[in-house]
């Protein structure tokens, strides 16, 4: 009984954590670069204007001026957004 508890503790964990980061977006507060890579120095793939919702894919990462970076999927592709022109929702 126990193990069968533990089991089933386990995927409705896994499938919560799965949930939360399908429902995780970062929504742009400004028109934002959609870059490559998680810097200025990467080329910029395309832009979103200010109220833009796009998939968080629950990475970001800090440049070297301490400025966050989001990885995000758009209709354009992978790309990173900066945490100056956007915010990370739920």
């Amino acid at each position: 009984m126990k193990n069968r508890f533990l089991k089933l503790s386990t995927v409705i964990l896994a499938l919560a954590l799965l949930c939360g980061f399908a429902l995780a977006e970062v929504r742009t507060t400004a028109s934002v670069n959609l870059r490559s890579g998680p810097g200025l120095s990467y080329s910029i793939v395309t832009s979103y204007p200010e109220g833009k919702s796009l998939e968080y894919l629950g990475e970001s990462s800090t440049d070297d001026r301490g400025v966050v970076w989001y990885k995000v999927s758009t209709s354009a592709g992978v790309g990173w957004v900066s945490s100056r022109y956007s915010e990370l929702k739920g």
